[in-house]
């Protein structure tokens, strides 16, 4: 009489961008000595044989797809238990992609303390339901402070520039998937912020 599995499980949220993906099992009926695993396949002539306790995890393949694990396990007479396949968890470790359509570069000089809006565009075949962050740099990008975190995808955000006077500006926006994969764009080149009002002398 060959060994039965109850069940096994993929405990990884769906989607995923870690390749190592966590199991969990039901109770076996009877003795095995061998365990099979196979990503995407139901073909037991695929498998290579482990002699081991059924493993915690398994890493998949690199695919981004929904991924299905099928188990087997075998006794020491070679008795082939009934196919177990988990639930299926989407691999997704493509990062958002994000354009910065507006505050790109040296082209323009913004007035601090008024407002001014930042443009962008940002895709994903699975975008977090408020995906978007933005912040701002003056130092170049050497460090970054927050401007606004966890809104949606409207392409635009009015931005209440800071009243400063500094030449080294720079905006980035952050795109978060439901993978927790995060993008970004950056203003490829430093702009300014002038607050000072002209001096005139007549």
């Amino acid at each position: 009489v060959a060994p039965a599995l109850a069940s096994a499980t993929i405990t990884n949220a769906s989607p995923t961008n870690t390749s190592t993906y966590y199991l969990t099992y039901g109770a076996t009926t009877g003795t095995f000595s061998e365990y099979c695993i196979l990503e995407n396949s139901v073909t037991v002539g695929s498998c290579a044989w482990v002699v081991v306790a059924l493993p915690a995890s398994k890493v998949v393949s690199a695919a981004n797809n929904a991924k299905v694990l099928s188990v087997w396990i075998r006794d020491a007479a070679g008795n082939v238990g009934a196919r177990v396949d988990t639930n299926s968890v989407v691999y997704d470790n493509t990062l958002p992609l994000v354009t910065l359509l507006s505050h790109t570069g040296a082209d323009k000089a913004y007035r601090g303390g008024t407002s001014s809006t930042i443009s962008w565009t940002a895709t994903d075949t699975a975008l977090a339901t408020t995906p978007i962050s933005i912040e701002y740099s003056t130092n170049s990008g050497s460090s970054w402070t927050s401007i606004v975190s966890g809104i949606a995808n409207s392409g635009s955000y009015a931005w209440s520039v800071p009243a400063l006077n500094t030449s080294t500006v720079r905006i980035r926006i952050l795109a978060t998937d439901l993978a927790t994969n995060v993008g970004s764009a950056t203003s490829s080149q430093d702009f300014s912020i002038d607050q000072t009002i002209p001096t005139v002398t007549a």
